[in-house]
């Protein structure tokens, strides 16, 4: 008996270890020398985070935190990706920063409802998608809803708010189908960009180009630069990590070379 308790024991032990392990977030860590730190801070660049899978309305992407100069050594981000369903204050506009103004933790698989003041689960929807169905209130517009997720520097601590990573407007008595967001993340910098802002993905360039990344020029004059952006896919490996290259004005893979 005292076996059969101890096996039990045991494997609810590895059951949960399991689980911490898939639950613990994603990490990044972006190194910086003297170099890069100065040039940064002298031509006044952020550093940019994008979740660019899956695209927005209108193909658009959301710039999921923005890290102001002075910037560490090194920087550790952690992600915990679609840890809540959010509805936005106001109509989102290209190059508008989403403000968002409820949100609520959802599970992949589940599907929600948003009345106008609350957002309440409805049971199940569409595996690895969660849905949300408008029920809207009499000569209501149609509302900005999306997922958020936390990605915060590890240094300073989780923020009490997450941060958007899509966006989709929704009309009233339809539901949206919202995929899953992926651990692919793009890198940049930049000037005169916040956490939250909107950008039309076909402006953005990667380091190495590819047939669809022409980009446009946009309508609308603006103050902000962008440079181009370093692909990565994150992985449970927790090793992924990116320096940035004066040189290049982008970020390249790994910390720096031993011999630099």
């Amino acid at each position: 008996m005292t076996y059969v308790r101890w096996t039990a024991a045991l494997l609810a032990w590895v059951v949960l270890s399991v689980q911490a392990v898939l639950a613990a977030p994603l990490q990044m860590t972006l190194y910086l020398d003297n170099e890069a730190r100065q040039f940064l801070y002298e031509a006044n660049q952020q550093i940019l985070i994008v979740l660019p899978v899956p695209a927005s309305q209108d193909n658009a992407v959301v710039v999921a935190m923005a890290l102001d100069p002075p910037l560490a050594d090194s920087t550790t981000l952690l992600f915990e990706l679609d840890a809540e369903l959010y509805v936005a204050n106001g109509r989102v506009v290209p190059l508008g920063v989403i403000a968002i103004g409820l949100a609520q933790q959802v599970a992949a698989g589940q599907i929600y409802s948003f009345n106008g003041q609350r957002i309440n689960g409805d049971g199940d929807g569409f595996e690895g998608h969660v849905c949300v169905y408008f029920d809207a209130p009499r000569n209501a517009l149609p509302v900005t809803v999306g997922m958020a997720g936390y990605i915060y520097d590890r240094a300073q601590g989780k923020p009490t708010q997450p941060s958007p990573t899509n966006f989709f407007i929704l009309q009233m008595f339809q539901t949206q189908i919202i995929a899953r967001t992926t651990a692919q993340v793009w890198v940049l910098v930049g000037s005169g960009i916040s956490a939250g802002s909107v950008l039309p993905k076909s402006i953005l360039r990667p380091v190495v180009p590819t047939a669809d990344s022409a980009g446009d020029a946009l309508a609308a004059s603006s103050n902000l630069q962008l440079g181009r952006y370093r692909e990565v896919m994150l992985g449970g490996s927790n090793r992924t990590s990116l320096h940035y290259d004066p040189a290049i004005s982008a970020f390249s893979e790994g910390p720096y070379p031993a011999d630099r």
